[in-house]
C-alpha cells in the first residue's frame, strides 16, 4: 500500500497559485498606472530630456525651465522643437551663433515669439 505524504507539500501548494495571481496583478497595476502618468504634462517635465510644450501665456523664465527639461542651463534647437515656428525667434536671438540659448537669450527670443515685449 502507498502511503500519500501530507505535510508541507500540500499545505504550501494552495499558496503558489494565489501568489502568482498577485504578483500578476501588481505588475499589471504598475503598468498602468506609469503609463497613465507619462500622459500628464507635469510628469513628463519630470522626465529628463522630455521637454513640454508651454504656452503663450507662460513667462519666459517658466517655459524656459519647461524646455530645458535636463536641467543643462541652456536650450538648443532639438530642445525647443515642440514650439512651432520658434526656430525663427531662437536663431535671432542667438547672436553668437552657438546653437544654444541661456535664459537671458531665451527671454528675447521668448519676447519675439510670444509678441509680448
Amino acid at each position: 500500500m502507498m502511503m500519500i505524504k501530507t505535510t508541507s507539500t500540500l499545505r504550501q501548494r494552495p499558496l503558489w497559485p494565489a501568489l502568482l495571481a498577485c504578483a500578476a496583478l501588481a505588475g499589471a497595476a504598475s503598468a498602468a498606472v506609469a503609463a497613465d502618468d507619462m500622459t500628464r504634462p507635469e510628469a513628463a517635465a519630470m522626465d529628463p530630456g522630455k521637454a513640454v510644450a508651454p504656452n503663450k501665456q507662460e513667462t519666459a523664465e517658466s517655459a524656459f525651465k519647461k524646455l530645458d527639461a535636463a536641467g543643462k542651463g541652456y536650450l538648443t534647437l532639438d530642445d525647443v522643437a515642440v514650439l512651432p515656428g520658434f526656430d525663427k525667434a531662437f536663431q535671432a536671438a542667438d547672436v553668437s551663433k552657438s546653437g544654444k540659448l541661456t535664459l537671458a537669450d531665451f527671454k528675447k527670443a521668448w519676447s519675439a515669439y510670444t509678441g509680448k515685449g
